[in-house]
């Protein structure tokens, strides 16, 4: 696992603990979606800001430059491109 590897998985992880997220074996798919996104939400939102990703966009760089400016990976930074693209 790399470095942002792990970021990425931790911080994932963390956003579980933070807002509460948990669940169980016996959890309906849709309570493990609903908290697995909302965990990926909370650490794009402290991991990949808005405004940062925009400005590194903006002068030109790719999604793997971006990921490795903020030491995470490329798919997270795409999952936050389409997060902020939606949510705006």
């Amino acid at each position: 696992m790399t470095n942002a590897e792990e970021q990425a998985y931790l911080g994932h992880e963390l956003g579980h603990c933070l807002y509460g997220g948990f669940y169980s074996r016996g959890s309906s798919f849709d309570v493990v979606e609903r908290h697995e996104v909302r965990a990926d939400r909370w650490y794009i939102k402290r991991a990949i800001p808005r405004k940062t990703l925009f400005q590194l966009l903006k002068q030109g760089y790719d999604a793997w430059e971006i990921a490795e400016q903020l030491n995470t990976t490329e798919e997270y930074v795409r999952r936050a491109y389409y997060y902020y693209k939606e949510n705006l």
